[in-house]
């Protein structure tokens, strides 16, 4: 059986002011990094196996600073990546 475990990118600046980011490629701000890395140590000998992001770089950059603790192998697929909401 194969068991996911989703959990969402760190803070943005734009999360922050309560702005829509969609597909916008917004890094993490440093409150973001900080909660990656504490997730990073939380998920520790929960038996995951893998980490699978979106190829936006808040989503890649959570990966990476919670697998700094994981140590596990990463993967990225666009498919996971987020609505075209246009303009807003």
């Amino acid at each position: 059986m194969t068991t996911f475990f989703c959990m969402r990118h760190g803070l943005t600046e734009w999360n922050r002011v309560c702005r829509i980011q969609g597909n916008s490629d917004i890094e993490l701000c440093d409150e973001g990094r900080d909660m990656a890395r504490k997730w990073g140590e939380s998920l520790a000998g929960e038996g995951i196996d893998c980490i699978l992001t979106s190829t936006l770089s808040r989503a890649r950059e959570t990966g990476a600073l919670v697998n700094e603790v994981l140590g596990l192998p990463m993967f990225e697929d666009e498919r996971l990546g987020e609505q075209d909401w246009g303009r807003w």
